[in-house]
């Protein structure tokens, strides 16, 4: 808005029709872009805009002065629009088409859920992650039902069909399942909805995952989405075989420079087992249903904790809340087995480190997995 807005409203009060449209002109585009940002639809901020201009022309006899015309102006806009956005969160609620499309506008600030595997049969050396250039959102989120009751059981059965079928490779491996009938309540009259998604380990990791899920949800019901982020781009058959070809004659010199990690590894490992504290050797461990040959069908259970006792257990014993929580993965496994099998195996949940990255996303991030150790 130009500065020297109060003589043309004097003038638009006064009856002059050219300083009105004059005046109209100069609010109109920074009303436009206030209510942009605050509704993130531009159907639903043009709409805004030609209400908020009328309020501003049968309004203007109340204008006294005692501030600027910018800013009473943007008052005007703000009261409408904070009024707009509630009754419009209230009145939407959830839908599936609305979820989509407000999926759609958060995807792009996650390069990870638009990445896929590219290879070529010439390539010496991993697979690599490319832009997804035919990029579908309906070939990722998925709507289903929960058959009545719609219990707790009812959705671990569907939450475990759904992780048993394998995730296409020729596209971003990654899922997301709108699950609706919760025990059997309609999501769309306020009931409850429960979402899951399934992303495939090569593309993020714990870590990455919590990160991610920072900018794909929100505390607030109607926030803007958050900004773009480039992906990793393209690639072509030849790139892919020539980056392949370097990075195949470049592995001796990285396993040189792991040799002395390697035999120091050994070393450490020999002393351990002279000393009785290393691992088991390969192949001991005793039968259980846990390492009989491994299927495609998955099965998932439901638990559910007081988060303040989890706090209060982190905090008498100065850990993490991830230390807990493998603390009681690691109880609950070793009762099943001394449950079960009326023996006990000692385990100890640890931390590993994943050095394998994608071209533009940092590696070396952690993730949890189970070693056989000393539980006490």
């Amino acid at each position: 808005m130009s500065d020297d807005l109060e003589p043309l409203l004097e003038r638009a009060r006064s009856g002059d029709r050219d300083s009105l449209e004059r005046l109209v002109e100069q609010i109109q585009g920074p009303v436009y872009n206030l209510a942009l940002r605050m509704l993130w639809h531009p159907e639903d901020a043009r709409d805004a805009t030609q209400d908020i201009l009328i309020r501003v022309i049968t309004h203007l006899g109340s204008f006294r002065g005692d501030s600027r015309v910018q800013t009473w102006v943007y008052r005007v806009a703000a009261n409408y629009l904070i009024s707009a956005r509630q009754g419009r969160v209230e009145a939407q609620g959830y839908t599936f088409d609305r979820f989509h499309d407000d999926l759609a506008s958060r995807i792009k600030a996650l390069p990870e859920f638009r990445a896929k595997l590219a290879d070529t049969q010439l390539n010496l050396d991993h697979p690599v992650w490319v832009e997804d250039k035919n990029f579908d959102l309906s070939r990722h989120l998925y709507r289903i039902g929960l058959p009545s009751p719609g219990g707790r059981r009812e959705l671990a059965e569907v939450c475990g069909h759904i992780a048993a079928v394998p995730l296409d490779r020729s596209k971003p491996v990654w899922e997301m399942w709108a699950i609706e009938g919760v025990a059997d309540t309609d999501a769309h009259d306020g009931g409850t909805l429960a979402l899951m998604i399934k992303v495939h380990h090569a593309a993020v990791d714990g870590v990455t995952a919590a990160n991610l899920l920072t900018q794909l949800c929100s505390t607030e019901p109607d926030s803007p989405p958050p900004d773009p982020v480039d992906g990793p781009g393209d690639a072509t058959r030849f790139g892919i075989a020539a980056g392949g070809l370097l990075r195949f004659l470049y592995r001796p010199l990285l396993l040189a420079k792991a040799l002395p990690t390697t035999a120091s590894t050994i070393v450490n490992t020999v002393g351990r087992a002279r000393s009785g504290a290393a691992m088991a050797a390969p192949f001991t461990a005793p039968s259980t249903l846990f390492n009989a040959e491994i299927t495609a069908e998955r099965n998932i259970a439901l638990a559910q904790l007081n988060f303040e006792d989890v706090l209060r257990v982190k905090n008498r014993f100065g850990v993490k809340v991830n230390d807990v929580v493998l603390a009681l993965c690691a109880g609950a496994l070793r009762g099943f087995l001394h449950f079960h099998f009326s023996f006990t195996i000692p385990i100890c949940a640890r931390s590993v480190v994943n050095d394998v990255g994608w071209p533009g996303s940092p590696t070396g991030e952690g993730f949890f997995g189970l070693g056989k150790l000393a539980s006490g």
